[in-house]
Formats: structure tokens, C-alpha cells, sequence
């Protein structure tokens, strides 16, 4: 049996964090990844961010580009350590 995100998605989809805006209230709010319509992401998936072993937070796609897509953070996932995203952070749509 294949697992599926919450989308029913039987792809493994990863990415790397190539950028990270903080929005006015200092929190931060939009990530780049580098992965894109080549890789056939869609709009509304769900993407976990994460570092080596540690969880960080969960973003959704919002605008997918050829190369790049373009996601919100979903502000009520962060983890409890305070961690931040970071450029080169990983991220997939399952673990």
C-alpha cells in the first residue's frame, strides 16, 4: 500500500527552501521551493518543512511555477522548539 498525503497524492514530492518572507507582524509567511509543473505539483498541497530529523512547520501551495512554487505557511503548525525555515531546508509532501 502506497501512503498519501491529504490529498490522496501517490507522488513522493520534494523540494528545497530557496527563499523565506517575513510578513509585516515579523512572522514569516511566504516560502519558495524548488519544485514546480515539472514535477506536477498542485495548488492546495501540503508540503512538511523540515531539518535533518527536526520538524518545522507545514506550508500549502499557492502559485506553481515552471521551476519554483510559492507557498503560505499554515501558521497554527509550527513546531514547539521555535525553530524558523531556513534556505536549504527540505520539504515533501510526506515523511
Amino acid at each position: 500500500n502506497e501512503l498519501a498525503d491529504q490529498h490522496n497524492s501517490t507522488k513522493f514530492l520534494q523540494g528545497v527552501v530557496a527563499a523565506v518572507r517575513e510578513g509585516a507582524d515579523g512572522k514569516q509567511d511566504i516560502v519558495m521551493l524548488t519544485i514546480g509543473k515539472g514535477e506536477k505539483v498542485q495548488e492546495g498541497v501540503e508540503f512538511i518543512i523540515y531539518r535533518g530529523s527536526d520538524y518545522v512547520v507545514k506550508v500549502r501551495a499557492d502559485r506553481v511555477m515552471n521551476d519554483m512554487v510559492s507557498c503560505r505557511v499554515i501558521q497554527d503548525s509550527w513546531n514547539t522548539k521555535g525553530l524558523k525555515i531556513q534556505q536549504n531546508d527540505l520539504a515533501s509532501n510526506r515523511l
